[in-house]
C-alpha cells in the first residue's frame, strides 16, 4: 500500500516496545481514563440537598373517624390474608422538612 502523507517515513514501522517498561495490561491502561471526584463528597451534599422532605399531615376528626372505619373492615378480613399497604410519617432525623 502506498501512502503520499506527511507520515509516510513511519507508517510502516513495527510497534514499538519498551525495553525498561513491561506491557502494560488493558484494565491498568483504562483505570488512566476513569472518572475521579475532584471534591470528594460533593455528589452526596447534593443528593442529600436535592432530596425531598415532607410535613407530617395532621388528621381531623372526620378523617380519623373514616381511617377507623377502614381499618376494622381490614380487621375482619384479616383471615383471608389480604394485601394491604400502609404508609407512615417518619420524621427525617438528618435535615429539616421543607415544604414543596
Amino acid at each position: 500500500m502506498k501512502y503520499t502523507g506527511e507520515y509516510d517515513d513511519i507508517i510502516n514501522l513495527p510497534h514499538h516496545v519498551s525495553k525498561k517498561h513491561p506491557h502494560m495490561s488493558i484494565e491498568a491502561r483504562s483505570a488512566q481514563f476513569a472518572p475521579f471526584a475532584a471534591l470528594v463528597g460533593y455528589g452526596d451534599v447534593v443528593k442529600e440537598t436535592e432530596r425531598v422532605t415532607y410535613d407530617k399531615v395532621e388528621i381531623d376528626e372526620e378523617l380519623m373517624f373514616i381511617l377507623d372505619s377502614k381499618l376494622q373492615i381490614l380487621k375482619e378480613k384479616i383471615p383471608s390474608k389480604p394485601l394491604v399497604e400502609i404508609r407512615y410519617f417518619v420524621p427525617d432525623l438528618k435535615k429539616s422538612r421543607r415544604r414543596i
